[in-house]
């Protein structure tokens, strides 16, 4: 088999409703020259079950009895990885079929590119398509990360060189990427893709304690680079806002209104294009014929275990 250009990095965390979707959709990458390091960290709901049933010769499963959060995960696929590329995806996620070979593309045209990301269709947990995510301007300053993040942090592929240059802090659990961004923009060449070439979930029920964690964390996160806020009022806004944002969501979801307003960052298709997505979907998600005697089909990954828990 010849030597991979690109490492998908798969962290796993309770995914097995989800997980067996994502590899199949690694099998429909337009770009061949791809391997993949699927990271469980101590998952509770059968995902080491499904890592462990694999007999597929491009995707390695890592099974750990201890969980030490994504961060973490994430530096150890970076560091197990051989390849020149190393493209983030979450578990519970799906890759658009034409997603490396476009990055790669990019990388290919400018030698000096190091990262590069791309934009998002939304589905939910039936995979049933959303919309298209608005994708903010691409921040250039650590300040601007602090005001609007960085991009889509799944949709990453990035030389290896970069992510060894630039580790992961494990702490806070829900601000690895804010802090990620904060440290490197300044110093890294990055492309923001708007085409959307991933799929992202979105819980139609607003998960507000999982929303007053990644608050939390990012307030965290503003105290450690205060200094990249700027000035003091640019700090206080940033802080402010955070508390005006988790107090607007928690009376929004008293009333049953927080999911609504979360969806409205979804831009909603033609429905043309909406049938084209339907017909992405549709690919990706059927059953994958078997390639070699020595593979275990994806498909053949118990179905009970695509279905919503």
């Amino acid at each position: 088999m010849p030597v991979a250009r690109v490492t998908i990095g798969i962290p796993c965390y309770n995914c097995a409703p989800y997980l067996p979707a994502l590899l199949r959709s690694l099998e429909c990458q337009s770009f061949a020259s791809w391997e993949a390091i699927a990271v469980d960290d101590a998952s509770t709901d059968g995902t080491a079950e499904i890592l462990r049933s694999l007999r597929h010769p491009r995707i390695r499963a890592v099974l750990s009895k201890e969980n030490l959060g994504l961060g973490a995960r994430l530096n150890e696929i970076n560091e197990l990885s051989q390849t020149e590329f190393i493209a983030r995806t979450d578990a519970d996620d799906l890759m658009h079929p034409e997603r490396l070979a476009r990055q790669i593309a990019c990388f290919d045209e400018d030698p000096n590119l190091e990262v590069c990301a791309t934009g998002t269709y939304t589905i939910d947990n039936r995979n049933r398509f959303l919309g298209v995510r608005r994708v903010p301007p691409l921040a250039r300053t650590p300040g601007e990360v602090l005001q609007r993040n960085g991009p889509s942090h799944p949709t990453v592929t990035a030389r290896r060189s970069w992510f060894l240059k630039f580790p992961y802090r494990p702490h806070p659990k829900r601000g690895e990427d804010l802090d990620l961004w904060v440290r490197a923009v300044s110093d890294s060449r990055m492309l923001q893709l708007d085409e959307p070439l991933h799929f992202i979930r979105e819980d139609l029920e607003f998960d507000l304690a999982k929303y007053r964690r990644t608050m939390r964390d990012h307030r965290i996160l503003f105290r450690r680079h205060r200094d990249s806020a700027g000035h003091a009022l640019s700090f206080c806004s940033l802080l402010l806002r955070s508390y005006g944002k988790e107090t607007a969501y928690a009376a929004l979801t008293a009333g049953g209104l927080a999911g609504k307003l979360a969806a409205r960052r979804n831009v909603p298709l033609a429905k043309l294009e909406a049938r084209e997505v339907d017909a992405i979907l549709a690919r990706v998600l059927d059953p994958v014929r078997e390639t070699a005697d020595e593979e275990v089909e994806i498909s053949k990954i118990p179905e009970v275990l695509t279905q919503k828990a």
